[in-house]
C-alpha cells in the first residue's frame, strides 16, 4: 500500500511540473557560431574587422555575408573576426570566433514575440585567449536595448584553461554565469533581443543558443494539485 502511494504521489509530481519542462524549446539564431563570414581576406590574414552576418552592430549597422569585404561600423569598430587555429584555440564550433572589444557590443532581432510565463535563457562558449584577462557580457534585451533578467557574465582571469572554448554553463559562477529572464503575465513589448558585448576586451566567443521554456500558471498547477488529490483520496 506504501508503494502504491508513492507511486500516486510520483505521478503526481510529474503531472505538476512535466508541463514546464515538456515546453523548452530553441529559439534560433542567425549566424550563430559566426560561420557565415569565412571572408576571403582570411586566405591572406587570419583575423578581419567585421561585423558577423545575421547582427547589427552598436551603431546599429548590419553585418552581410562573406566572403569578399567584411562590413565595418566605422564610428566604432569594434569587432572582429578570426580562425580558430590563429589563435591556437580548441573546442569551438566550426572554423571562426567573434572577438569584441572593450565596450564593444553586437546585438540581433530573434524575430519572436515575448511570450508570458516563460524562461529565456542563453548559454554561449567563452575562450580564454592566451591567458589574457577580460570581462564580457550577453542576454535577452528589449526593443530599447535594455538588458532584462540576469544578464549572462564572463570573466576570463576565474577561467583555469587557456586557449580552449567552453560553454558557459559548465563553468564555475566566478567564471561564468549563463543569462536569464523570467516574463509575467505581462511581457515587454517587441520581439526577442539577443545582445552581445565586452565590458574589457579582447572577449573571444562563439556559439550562443537561446531556448524559452513555459512556466505553468499558479493557477494551473493548482487545479492540478487538487484533482491529483482527489484521485489520491478516492484511491485510499
Amino acid at each position: 500500500m506504501k508503494n502504491k502511494k508513492l507511486r500516486i504521489l510520483s505521478a503526481l509530481c510529474v503531472a505538476i511540473f512535466a508541463p514546464g519542462l515538456a515546453s523548452g524549446a530553441s529559439i534560433t539564431v542567425n549566424n550563430a557560431s559566426f560561420e557565415d563570414n569565412a571572408l576571403a581576406d582570411f586566405t591572406a590574414n587570419a583575423w578581419a574587422d567585421a561585423i558577423p552576418n545575421g547582427w547589427v552592430s552598436q551603431g546599429n549597422i548590419p553585418g552581410t555575408p562573406g566572403p569578399g569585404a567584411p562590413t565595418v561600423d566605422g564610428n566604432f569598430n569594434q569587432t572582429f573576426l578570426e580562425f580558430h587555429d590563429a589563435i591556437g584555440a580548441s573546442g569551438g564550433d566550426g572554423l571562426n570566433n567573434l572577438g569584441i572589444r572593450t565596450g564593444g557590443f553586437i546585438y540581433q532581432d530573434l524575430g519572436v514575440l515575448f511570450q508570458p510565463n516563460t524562461t529565456y535563457t542563453v548559454d554561449i562558449m567563452v575562450n580564454r585567449r592566451g591567458g589574457a584577462n577580460n570581462v564580457g557580457f550577453f542576454g535577452i534585451a528589449d526593443s530599447t536595448a535594455t538588458l532584462l533578467g540576469t544578464p549572462g557574465a564572463t570573466n576570463s582571469s576565474a577561467i583555469g584553461t587557456s586557449n580552449q572554448f567552453l560553454a558557459v554553463s559548465s563553468l564555475d559562477p566566478a567564471a561564468g554565469n549563463v543569462a536569464t529572464f523570467t516574463t509575467g503575465a505581462t511581457v515587454p513589448a517587441g520581439n526577442v533581443i539577443l545582445a552581445v558585448g565586452a565590458t574589457t576586451g579582447n572577449v573571444v566567443y562563439d556559439l550562443v543558443s537561446v531556448d524559452a521554456t513555459a512556466i505553468p500558471e499558479p493557477s494551473s498547477m493548482a487545479m492540478i494539485l487538487l484533482a491529483g488529490l482527489g484521485v489520491f483520496r478516492r484511491r485510499r
